[in-house]
C-alpha cells in the first residue's frame, strides 16, 4: 500500500520484509526518506501562539509546487512564492536539512500594505503592536540566516523592516511617519536592534536595542 498523496516515500533498497529485525533508532531520516516534490493544491497554513485580541496567521488558497533540490546528506533546497496582490507579496527560499531540523540559507521577503484591512497574514506577535498603535502604511521585511526549528532562539538571522508612508496612533494623536527603518540581529540567544530610525514630523528619532532570550526578557534601550 502508498501513502494518499505520497509516491516513492521510502528510498529504493531500504524496505524492510516483515521478518528482519527493526532498524536501529539512531538512523537518520535521510536515510529512509526522500523527496521529490511538495504541492500544495488549495493548501492552508495556520500559526497560531493564541495571544489575546489577535488572528491566528492564516495563508490559505495556496496552489504551488515547491522546488525541491536535493543537496549534501539530508539537505533540500525549498524556493516557494504567494501573491495576495494587493494585501501582501511572499517570496521564501531556504535549505531545509531533514536530520537536524534547521533552516540554512534562509531568505525571506514580505510586502504588504497593512492596517487597511484584516492583517491575519501576519503573526499574531507582530498584528498585536500593529492594532496597539493602528499602524497603517507599506511594509516590507527581509530575513535571512539560519535557523534551528527546534532551538529558534540560537539561531543566527538577521532582519530588516521598512515602513513608509504610514501613519501610527500615540495617545491622542495620528502621527504621519514618512519612514521607519529598523535593523535587528538575532545571534548567542541575544536580539541586537543596531538602527531603529523614524523621519516624522520636522525631525527623526534614533535608537537602539538588546533584548536578551531569558525568562525575563532583560532589555537595554
Amino acid at each position: 500500500a502508498k501513502f494518499f498523496g505520497f509516491s516513492d516515500l521510502l528510498k529504493s533498497g531500504i524496505r524492510r520484509k516483515t521478518d528482519e529485525p527493526e532498524p536501529p533508532h539512531d538512523r537518520k531520516l535521510s536515510q529512509m526518506f526522500q523527496m521529490k516534490l511538495i504541492r500544495l493544491n488549495d493548501g492552508r497554513i495556520v500559526y497560531n501562539p493564541r495571544i489575546e485580541g489577535t488572528e491566528p496567521m492564516v495563508l490559505d488558497h495556496i496552489w504551488t509546487e515547491l522546488d525541491i533540490q536535493p543537496a549534501v546528506g539530508g539537505s533540500y533546497d525549498l524556493k516557494i512564492g504567494l501573491n495576495r496582490k494587493p494585501l501582501f507579496d511572499l517570496e521564501a527560499s531556504m535549505r531545509v536539512n531533514i536530520d537536524n531540523l534547521t533552516a540554512g540559507n534562509m531568505a525571506i521577503q514580505l510586502t504588504a500594505g497593512v492596517g487597511r484591512g484584516k492583517d491575519d497574514y501576519l503573526p499574531p506577535q507582530l498584528q498585536q503592536i500593529l492594532k496597539r498603535y493602528q499602524v497603517q502604511g507599506d511594509l516590507d521585511v527581509q530575513v535571512t540566516g539560519d535557523l534551528p526549528i527546534t532551538d529558534i532562539k540560537h539561531g543566527q538571522v538577521n532582519l530588516n523592516v521598512v515602513l513608509a508612508d504610514a501613519f501610527v496612533t500615540a495617545g491622542d494623536y495620528k502621527v504621519p511617519i514618512r519612514q521607519l527603518r529598523l535593523e535587528g540581529h538575532l545571534q548567542d540567544g541575544k536580539v541586537v536592534v543596531p538602527v531603529l530610525k523614524i523621519d516624522a514630523l520636522k525631525g527623526t528619532l534614533d535608537a537602539n536595542a538588546l533584548v536578551t532570550l531569558n525568562d525575563a526578557l532583560d532589555t537595554d534601550v
